[in-house]
């Protein structure tokens, strides 16, 4: 975990270093202040254990936390109130495609985006959501792009076999436990 952790730190250094054309931190001999957006999610988990472990300073860095939701942080990047901000791939494909200026590093794990359903729930595999309601934080955001492509995979057009509603994440559960969506994503 711990070498997890430093190789996410090295390429959070190398990314802010090459976004802002300039070298390293520790070739300067002083710590490069960073403000790394951060939001809800146990895929941050890393970010706040090497900020509290010493890690970024280790690279050079003097980090600054800044938590806020994911579309907080689109405008943040955007607007240069934050350096840096981790999330997945599919999360920045269309604030890409609309014209925001970002670079990617590279990924450090995958599989933490699921369909879920209720246990009691007759959904049993991926093609009994057609007609059925996913629940997801955004349209278009990472989760349900990545539900499109498992839907796609499994015959299903995400356009018109499932109907999306949105939920800030932390209603989601919430959301299935009341019976306004079959599944979350």
């Amino acid at each position: 975990m711990k070498r997890l952790i430093l190789t996410f730190a090295m390429l959070l250094a190398i990314l802010v270093g090459i976004g802002e054309g300039v070298g390293l931190a520790q070739d300067t001999g002083r710590l490069k202040h960073v403000r790394i957006g951060t939001g809800p999610g146990t895929c941050q988990a890393p970010i706040f254990v090497a900020h509290d472990q010493g890690f970024f300073k280790k690279e050079g860095l003097d980090s600054e936390l800044v938590f806020s939701e994911f579309d907080v942080q689109k405008e943040q990047l955007a607007t240069g109130k934050i350096d840096a901000v981790s999330g997945l791939l599919d999360k920045w494909l269309k604030p890409m495609e609309q014209g925001l200026d970002i670079r990617f590093s590279a990924g450090i794990h995958f599989g933490c985006l699921q369909i879920l359903v209720p246990t009691d729930s007759p959904i049993k595999s991926v093609k009994d959501l057609k007609g059925k309601r996913i629940g997801v934080p955004v349209i278009g955001d990472g989760p349900t792009v990545f539900a499109s492509r498992v839907l796609v995979k499994n015959d299903l057009n995400p356009r018109s076999d499932v109907q999306w509603l949105s939920f800030p994440q932390q209603m989601l559960t919430v959301a299935m436990d009341h019976k306004d969506v079959d599944a979350v994503c």
